[in-house]
């Protein structure tokens, strides 16, 4: 019975985020790009640095490559293709480490309360205190550069909006008629935490995860801009730009290409994210 219920919540969720038209589209978007990244041996087979300096240069439609191709003679629809992989990855590794330490510190925060709480909120207060970029940066110029610390970098940046949120939501549950009985049959606070208290902040985190992913994405591409993220010859798109930018004048598709595939990743997960943040909402059913 208690299956069936949730497969009808379910259902509900799924029917009204299909009728959110356009987070439907950024289903679908984000859906072609994962495929995209999957499937991109088959896709471009001749890998993201095959170099034919022959065709260095080339304008989008010419020498049989439809988006052109670099200063290297590198197909750049093939390293779009393959970057969607290492983006990807950057988005989300970073953000499961930033809901990971959060939902951690927010739980306990929330439970607790009292000092434990004013330690913890504090501590989060003084990253919330420098803006997200700034503190990725930071951190990424003391680690030094590279794709791992990049991902360490935004991840601990993101650190305290999941913190927050989940704080909120444990505040208002811990004090519910099934906590207190859980406690009254002496359930430990892991196994409370666990299994009474974080199920009903799965919306909000899930919420509040999808919009992180996008947000970490463009930490990311940013950081791989500066020459703090991913280094060369990884095609990511922050720095396939960053390596576009000595031939914006006349060559501005270099930039352009990697600069799209950025907007319409981002764009997607945001639309999917407000979509998914109304379904949930049971005050709009």
């Amino acid at each position: 019975m208690n299956k069936n219920k949730k497969k009808g919540q379910f259902a509900e969720v799924w029917s009204r985020f299909c009728k959110n038209h356009l987070a439907f589209l950024g289903l679908v978007i984000i859906t072609i790009i994962f495929v995209m990244a999957v499937m991109a041996p088959v896709l471009a087979p001749e890998g993201y640095d095959n170099q034919n300096i022959s065709i260095a240069l080339s304008q989008p439609g010419t020498q049989g490559h439809i988006l052109g191709t670099d200063n290297l003679g590198r197909d750049i629809l093939g390293r779009i293709i393959w970057g969607a992989r290492y983006t990807l990855q950057c988005g989300v590794v970073a953000v499961f480490v930033s809901a990971l330490i959060g939902c951690v510190c927010g739980s306990i925060a929330g439970y607790y309360g009292g000092r434990v709480d004013n330690i913890i909120m504090r501590f989060m207060d003084v990253f919330l205190a420098i803006p997200g970029v700034l503190l990725a940066i930071s951190i990424a110029a003391a680690l030094g550069p590279g794709m791992k610390n990049a991902i360490i970098a935004v991840g601990i940046s993101g650190m305290p909006a999941f913190a927050r949120v989940v704080r909120s939501v444990v505040m208002t549950v811990r004090g519910m008629e099934y906590v207190e009985a859980a406690r009254a049959v002496d359930a430990t606070d892991l196994r409370i935490i666990m299994t009474h208290i974080l199920p009903n902040a799965l919306a909000p985190i899930l919420v509040q995860t999808t919009l992180s992913v996008a947000n970490a994405i463009m930490q990311t591409a940013s950081l791989s801009f500066l020459g703090l993220g991913v280094q060369a010859p990884v095609p990511e798109w922050g720095a396939m730009i960053s390596g576009a930018r000595a031939f914006l004048k006349g060559y501005g598709y270099m930039v352009a290409m990697p600069g799209l595939a950025i907007i319409f990743l981002v764009f997607s997960i945001n639309i999917i994210g407000d979509g998914l943040r109304d379904a949930l909402d049971p005050r709009l059913k």
